[in-house]
């Protein structure tokens, strides 16, 4: 053994939501057009309740894929359907010769002349239907309708009972009026089938007059099924759960150490993990390897100052980096959630390697 810390990478307490996913993407993939609404505050787990469904969709020959909103992209029309697509054309590219065929062969034929529409912003999928004729430009609302028509043709072409799609978007709460209009647009479709599209967002986000909500209002009047599920904080007994798995030990030996980490962290998820791993990195948490166990004073975590603001414990883990990684992750967020190291090279006037090792 080790001697790492390391929490199990699976969800507790979660299970009849994950069940309620997982029936939403049968019917789908018999046919069905539906959407899933994951409410719940940041940091209780909606992103990681979805990941969770990810393998018996992709067992069922089911498309996953996903985009993430961000709060300081919203200039960005589309920010997450692109990455969400441009992720797709990577998988299409690892079917066979003779499926990319009938795939590329279908994409053509529905978009025509206006390919360019799409590559335009998912320039990748020319490496399947090839370089697009230019196109008439278009004013603001010309053009997005444009784009909105073209997208729907392109849905209904590569979403089907063979190959269901389950598109997550995360963070909604963020979207921009574009992004919601073609959501609006394509789940009030039923032309289009075998798709389900996943929608989690920060209820403590959202009024009942913000423009997401108004949709999704939208949406229920065309008769498209909308389910929703709520995800709390984990109850006492799942955080206990989770700390006997992560130290193997048995539910009685656990209980002052899950009741101080509980009483700190209130059961929400994110906190759980990252106050556990920061007991573990600060020598609070140790394994023994002549007893070959995990072993804490639990007086002793009582008497440090045990913060009850997440914010402020990724705060100080961040500040305990080195300057120049802070500084890389600094330049980094300002990317986006997502981000490359060539990139950041160009930001940061560092080579790859530079960057690779600041990280």
């Amino acid at each position: 053994y080790t001697g790492k810390f390391q929490i199990p990478q699976k969800l507790y307490g979660r299970e009849k939501e994950i069940e309620s996913i997982i029936t939403s993407f049968e019917r789908c993939s018999k046919g069905n057009l539906e959407l899933v609404l994951v409410a719940g505050y940041s940091g209780t787990g909606k992103s990681a309740l979805v990941h969770e469904v990810y393998k018996p969709i992709t067992q069922k020959r089911g498309y996953f894929i996903e985009g993430k909103f961000d709060q300081f992209q919203r200039v960005v029309p589309y920010y997450a359907f692109i990455q969400a697509f441009k992720e797709f054309v990577n998988i299409l590219l690892t079917e066979n010769d003779e499926n990319l065929g009938k795939i590329r062969d279908s994409i053509k034929s529905a978009l025509g002349d206006e390919g360019k529409v799409l590559t335009d912003v998912i320039p990748n999928l020319e490496l399947i239907i090839g370089k697009q004729a230019d196109i008439p430009e278009l004013g603001g609302l010309e053009a997005q309708n444009r784009f909105n028509y073209i997208f729907r043709k392109f849905i209904k072409v590569i979403a089907s009972e063979s190959h269901p799609i389950v598109l997550f978007i995360d963070d909604l709460q963020w979207a921009d009026t574009a992004s919601l209009y073609l959501m609006e647009i394509l789940m009030s479709d039923h032309e289009i089938s075998n798709l389900l599209c996943i929608c989690a967002y920060r209820s403590n986000e959202v009024s009942p007059s913000h423009p997401f909500i108004l949709t999704m209002d939208k949406i229920r009047k065309s008769d498209t099924k909308i389910s929703k599920i709520e995800i709390g904080n984990l109850e006492f007994s799942h955080v206990n759960e989770l700390i006997v798995d992560s130290l193997h030990i048995k539910p009685e030996e656990s209980k002052e150490l899950t009741t101080l980490v509980y009483e700190k962290t209130r059961g929400n998820a994110f906190f759980v993990n990252q106050l556990l791993k920061s007991l573990y990195e600060n020598k609070f948490l140790q394994f023994d390897f002549d007893k070959h166990l995990w072993i804490w004073n639990i007086n002793r975590i009582k008497e440090i100052n045990i913060t009850e603001n997440v914010v402020d414990l990724m705060t100080s883990k961040i500040q305990k980096l080195s300057v120049q990684t802070q500084e890389a992750l600094k330049y980094a967020a300002c990317i986006g959630t997502v981000f490359d190291s060539d990139t950041l090279s160009i930001i940061t006037n560092k080579s790859s390697r530079e960057i690779e090792i600041d990280l």
